[in-house]
């Protein structure tokens, strides 16, 4: 087993090296190709060229890689990790998902985050915990698409077009409902319900006009209309980040 704490268990007097070959010595590992493994885990976290250094020079992102990088020493089957990239900077999470979702097709990997990003990217399967109780628990995509709102979709337009923008909308995409006006650039937004996709169609259409790929003769007045009175449209799914918020009813 291999783990990450959720506090560094390291040694300020040893370099990351001396930290891996310690680690390979307690997991009792085969000798023999330790110094490729160990230079292959540096590179995999990015500290190929921190390896030598003393861990008490180490950034606090720095240690929570090498951490990491420990976690995977002696070719564990199972790995648990306790909010694995707190504190990094992109990059350096970048290169820990990229040896999370490369080691999770030969281990078990059981992880915890915050990260709602870092939860929908790396999980096969997914369990919302909120105050010690199971809320929910299936992949990503199932737990978007049972618990999630639907599409999201977003328009800009002149504030004095509003009006206009929301009838033309409602008679586009009648199943939507309008949700929120966002900043000060007359910003709308719109929820369209998972089983009403097919209504997505005029959507499509707008952005299709608005990059000059469809015949005007051919578009839906609605539609041509529409497309005249906004500047930007756009549309997104469910996050998860709203799945979360919708099961801990922190929505309420």
């Amino acid at each position: 087993m291999g783990v990450v704490t959720q506090f560094d268990v390291l040694w300020d007097e040893l370099t990351g090296i001396e930290h891996m070959q310690l680690f390979q010595i307690l997991k009792r590992v085969d000798i023999e190709g330790q110094d490729r493994l160990i230079e292959q885990r540096l590179s995999d976290v990015g500290l190929s060229d921190a390896g030598n250094l003393t861990v008490n020079k180490y950034s606090g992102g720095m240690r929570r890689r090498i951490s990491v990088a420990l976690s995977t020493m002696g070719n564990p089957d199972v790995i648990l990790m306790d909010e694995p990239t707190t504190g990094m900077d992109p990059v350096s999470r970048r290169h820990v998902w990229t040896l999370i979702q490369r080691l999770k097709h030969q281990k078990s990997i059981i992880m915890t985050t915050h990260a709602m990003e870092e939860a929908e990217i790396l999980s096969d399967k997914l369990l919302v915990l909120n105050e010690g109780e199971v809320k929910c628990v299936g992949s990503p995509l199932e737990l978007k698409k049972m618990l999630g709102k639907g599409y999201r979709i977003s328009m800009i337009c002149k504030k004095e077009n509003v009006q206009q923008v929301l009838g033309l909308t409602k008679a586009l995409l009648p199943s939507s409902s309008f949700l929120e006006t966002s900043g000060e650039s007359g910003g709308l937004v719109f929820n369209l319900p998972i089983n009403k996709v097919n209504e997505l169609g005029s959507v499509f259409a707008i952005i299709d006009h608005q990059k000059g790929m469809t015949d005007t003769k051919n578009i839906d007045k609605k539609i041509l209309n529409l497309s005249n009175l906004i500047s930007d449209v756009g549309v997104s799914q469910t996050t998860l980040e709203e799945v979360f918020m919708e099961v801990s009813g922190k929505n309420e």
